[in-house]
């Protein structure tokens, strides 16, 4: 059916860039089957959130025009993410570092893997501990993506 070929081929691009092709090739009916809004958010966006101080904190250095050291952001990783607040510390760590670099890469998906490229020691070592944190990880991919499944699918898979 065109609704399952399209959510395939959302699997595969840009919504932007399929939404013109399917203008341009008289799809005008499918492109209104394209989600409206498939922007990234960040989920300690919201300055009230009890983890935002130590989230912005990274993902500000890990944002591309910042690009720490890796040895930078692991010791602040150690410093500001080793004692969390909450029942399961090791899985809110998982999932700043994860929400942190996925949405700093939120431009491309090369932008993605070389975020997550750069840092991929601390990361390793974040998920590590357990299954929770490997949950928390996926949580934050999806949270980050919760606009743009599309995104969710191409990170999960990598």
């Amino acid at each position: 059916t065109p609704c399952r070929l399209l959510e395939k081929t959302l699997r595969l691009t840009y919504p932007e860039r399929l939404a013109k092709a399917l203008e341009t090739a008289g799809g005008g009916g499918l492109a209104k089957l394209l989600p409206k809004d498939t922007g990234a958010l960040f989920p300690f966006e919201d300055k009230d959130h009890p983890l935002h101080v130590q989230a912005e904190g990274l993902r500000e250095m890990v944002s591309l025009t910042r690009r720490a050291a890796a040895a930078e952001v692991e010791e602040y990783v150690a410093r500001e993410l080793s004692d969390l607040p909450g029942d399961f510390p090791s899985a809110d760590r998982a999932r700043i570092l994860v929400a942190s670099m996925v949405y700093e890469g939120r431009e491309s998906f090369s932008h993605v893997l070389g975020i997550l490229g750069r840092y991929l020691a601390t990361l390793r070592s974040a998920l590590e501990v357990g299954e929770d944190a490997e949950e928390a990880a996926a949580d934050a991919i999806a949270l980050v993506w919760r606009g743009g499944p599309h995104f969710l699918i191409m990170v999960m898979d990598k």
